[in-house]
């Protein structure tokens, strides 16, 4: 799960995390076998409704991957009505256990307002501690902050920081933003070529 979320400083990688994750599958891993209903793998079909039916009784055990993806389900309505009261309180319980991806999930409902009153600082200081744990979608969150002035003064240098360090475990966000920032010299000095579509790593996704 690690490769496929770029958490716990792992370069995202989904085919290996796809491998890994179909492995535990055949040893018996209930979160593993949901997962797979949800991607519809290892000749699985995709039934997202499987999926969140499994996961709730890992997430009812305390199990942090399943917490996030029970809450993740509810965000979005798959696989059950959108319900982000339930949604909110299952990212905080995940988020609580120090699950990384949790905290950046969590982070971006506080960002824009989904589910909750909107809070940058809030929501600041959950991306850090996600992005402490090397998750890399914390550190776009981070970077985005910055490059944009939400919560912190906005600070365009440490804005390409914190979007390079995403970029180093091939965040594809991370790297798009990075390219639109060398498209139009905002931090860095203008470079057509390191744009997006071209900049290093970005076409490795």
């Amino acid at each position: 799960f690690e490769y496929f979320f770029g958490s716990n400083w792992k370069v995202i990688n989904r085919e290996h995390a796809k491998k890994l994750i179909i492995d535990a599958m055949v040893m018996g891993s209930i979160c593993a076998r949901a997962e797979c209903y949800y991607h519809g793998w290892a000749g699985l079909p995709q039934d997202r409704k499987r999926a969140f039916e499994l996961f709730r009784k890992p997430a009812s055990e305390g199990n942090v991957f399943a917490l996030n993806r029970v809450a993740y389900s509810y965000d979005m309505g798959e696989g059950v009505k959108k319900d982000l009261k339930q949604s909110i309180m299952f990212y905080e319980r995940a988020a609580r256990k120090g699950f990384s991806t949790a905290q950046n999930n969590l982070g971006n409902c506080y960002l824009d307002g989904v589910g909750v009153a909107i809070n940058y600082q809030k929501s600041l200081d959950l991306f850090h501690k996600s992005a402490r744990q090397g998750n890399s979608s914390a550190m776009n969150h981070i970077a985005y902050c910055y490059d944009r002035g939400l919560g912190v003064p906005k600070n365009q240098k440490k804005a390409i920081e914190w979007y390079k360090k995403a970029v180093e475990q091939r965040n594809s966000f991370a790297q798009y933003n990075l390219g639109y920032c060398y498209w139009n010299g905002e931090g860095v000095k203008q470079d057509y070529n390191m744009a997006p579509g071209t900049y290093p790593l970005f076409s490795m996704q």
